[in-house]
């Protein structure tokens, strides 16, 4: 399959869908590794389906962390969750070099990989930010640390 004509075509249409389904597939790896990527992606989402998983019951359980710090915990694991739902997804466009399913199902699938990344990097530099700013301290004993050690940077 050339990549001129496969750039020429628009999948956002039926028409499209069937000459794509009738071309020969062009793949990115041998058969002879499809199985060992087979198991990969399914660890790989299998794992993170039961992690995430369990994290936000560990979250949702806890006491001892901070109520904003859980927040935004388990808002990262609502977006690897969500990742993880795309695995098979970008399992099946990698191992076949195109789309293999109806086009309307595309941009959907697309968008929701963009927004599950999106949402954990914001999460990501939130927390980050947050503990830059000691948001997650609790009681006066974290506080009193934080002022002692600005206390010495200062002297």
């Amino acid at each position: 399959m050339d990549l001129v004509w496969l750039a020429s075509q628009n999948c956002s249409h039926w028409a499209s869908y069937e000459i794509m389904a009738s071309r020969p597939d062009f793949e990115a790896i041998p058969p002879r590794l499809h199985v060992f990527v087979i198991l990969l992606y399914s660890l790989t989402a299998a794992f993170a389906l039961l992690a995430n998983l369990l994290t936000l019951a560990v979250l949702r359980n806890s006491k001892r962390t901070s109520r904003n710090l859980a927040k935004y915990l388990m808002n990262l694991s609502i977006a690897d969750l969500l990742m993880a739902a795309t695995i098979p997804f970008t399992y099946t466009n990698f191992m076949y070099g195109r789309w293999y399913y109806h086009p309307v199902s595309c941009a959907p699938v697309k968008a929701l990989e963009f927004c599950s990344v999106f949402i954990s990097c914001y999460t990501v530099s939130r927390i980050e930010q947050s503990f830059r700013t000691g948001r997650f301290s609790k009681g006066k004993k974290s506080t009193q640390i934080r002022n002692s050690q600005s206390d010495s940077s200062n002297s």
